[in-house]
């Protein structure tokens, strides 16, 4: 795949596609290492910050995971967990406060998950590995 210039598509949001695309194929399997924003901009003819950019939107859809020193490896999706939610309960999703994402913790580009019953107090949980189950 290459990069469209003329697109009306950014081309650090081509450059996430092409890889998000690698990494859903299995070409970039969990818990590989990806291509340095170096190997990255050369690949497709890019500056280094752009290719950070297309690393940003693929760490904030959860994809991969960056640490410093080390470089960007292709996120290992945790153990989902079912949780049964008996009704009446009111469920939301929303971006979790840095303590929160300490706490829970909370996978890069995860919401949390909000579980509010009358009379208890909310009860938050990570999107990134939680599966509702709502009885009938």
């Amino acid at each position: 795949m290459s990069i469209d210039r003329e697109s009306y598509i950014p081309v650090h949001q081509q450059v996430a596609a092409i890889l998000r695309q690698r990494i859903e194929s299995g070409e970039l399997r969990p818990g590989q290492k990806m291509p340095s924003e170096t190997q990255v901009s050369q690949e497709f003819g890019i500056g280094r910050d752009t290719a950070r950019d297309a690393f940003g939107v693929l760490r904030a859809e959860g994809l991969i995971e960056t640490e410093k020193r080390v470089g960007s490896t292709v996120r290992v999706p945790p153990p989902v967990e079912p949780v049964d939610v008996p009704g009446p309960a009111r469920i939301t999703f929303r971006l979790p406060s840095p303590e929160e994402r300490r706490r829970l913790p909370v996978g890069q580009g995860a919401v949390v998950v909000v579980i509010e019953r009358e009379g208890e107090a909310p009860v938050l949980l990570a999107s990134d590995r939680t599966e509702l189950v709502i009885p009938r």
